[in-house]
């Protein structure tokens, strides 16, 4: 668990990309895909993507479909080789995992708090209308069913996107000077004894000048 150890420094980032371990949950992490096929409904239904930018703990995930007949602009703008934009969905997705990392422990919480239950009643929606649009495909109304599930996953997606760019703001103010901002006071980021045994009395050592 890279939360523990002395590279994740006092607030458990386990982010930080000289963490002795290489998780599956690193700093540099691309993107997230969870396959989620179920064989029983039809082909263009059934081969659901749940997908998502960036480090899995302070991601969200999406429902996407290769069937889906068009995508949310915000997945063609910009990449790590552009400046960023808040337009792009890889660079939002980056600025919230980035500045989460100030004050980890706190932040982490604040994620969760704005994602886990909106995820919980997308998973139930999107098995409900997985069924209803394999009821659709089935009677015939093929193309219907096809937009109906894009106008789902791209709607959906573009929610997730406007939440992240709200939470993005949200963190770099709460967070501001790597402390805690609650409505303009500013406190917290004190360290723990711990990391005072980790760390006081170290000093960074200094080169000689070269004869």
């Amino acid at each position: 668990d890279n939360s523990l150890t002395g590279y994740s420094g006092d607030f458990g980032n386990p982010l930080n990309f000289n963490s002795e371990y290489r998780t599956i949950n690193m700093y540099r992490t691309c993107y997230v895909m969870i396959a989620n096929v179920k064989a029983w409904l039809p082909d263009p239904i059934k081969c659901l993507v749940w997908y998502g930018y960036g480090a899995p703990d302070s991601t969200y995930i999406t429902p996407l479909w290769p069937s889906m007949t068009r995508m949310p602009e915000f997945y063609s703008t910009g990449s790590r080789y552009e400046d960023y934009t808040d337009e792009s969905g890889w660079w939002v997705a980056t600025l919230v995992q980035d500045t989460a990392t100030r004050n980890y422990d706190y932040a982490i919480e604040v994620i969760e708090e704005r994602r886990d239950a909106r995820m919980e009643e997308i998973f139930a929606e999107v098995a409900e209308n997985q069924e209803k649009w394999a009821a659709m495909y089935n009677a015939g109304f093929e193309a219907e069913a096809v937009e109906a599930l894009t106008d789902y996953a791209c709607e959906t997606a573009e929610e997730w996107f406007e939440i992240w760019k709200g939470l993005s703001n949200e963190l770099i103010s709460d967070l501001v000077w790597s402390r805690v901002n609650v409505d303009g006071r500013i406190s917290g980021g004190s360290y723990s004894d711990w990391w005072k045994g980790l760390t006081l009395g170290q000093r960074k050592p200094v080169e000689e000048p070269a004869a």
